[in-house]
């Protein structure tokens, strides 16, 4: 079995390869399509949209409470006012006497709505 020298010569010129030239060609990097810049805006603007929901939505929860005491002392006063007020202090009424059920009623109601 000979090698026909000539025919290897004239395939090695052909195509441009001889015994050093790799095997695979040099990889093509693989890169991920860049999203357009439109898309990216709209990213960004439902991560700020989404930042002031939770910032809303705590300010609200730590709010909640010091609210319900405003609208438990302001209806505990009114129903002292015109039931007891010897209980009236120059602070206004106590908490302890305002969780009575009739205050705590209207509070209530108030927050429902």
């Amino acid at each position: 079995m000979a090698v026909d020298e000539e025919n290897l010569d004239s395939s090695v010129s052909k195509t441009g390869m001889d015994e050093y030239s790799p095997l695979l060609s040099t990889p093509v990097s693989i890169t991920p399509p860049k999203a357009d810049h439109a898309q990216q805006r709209r990213r960004r603007a439902y991560i700020v949209v989404f930042a002031l929901l939770i910032c809303v939505t705590s300010g609200v929860i730590i709010f909640e409470p010091a609210l319900a005491r405003i609208f438990e002392s302001a209806y505990c006063r009114a129903w002292y006012q015109e039931h007891d007020p010897a209980l009236i202090g120059p602070g206004g009424v106590e908490e302890v006497h305002c969780k009575i059920p009739q205050v705590q009623e209207d509070v209530a109601s108030l927050t429902g709505t």
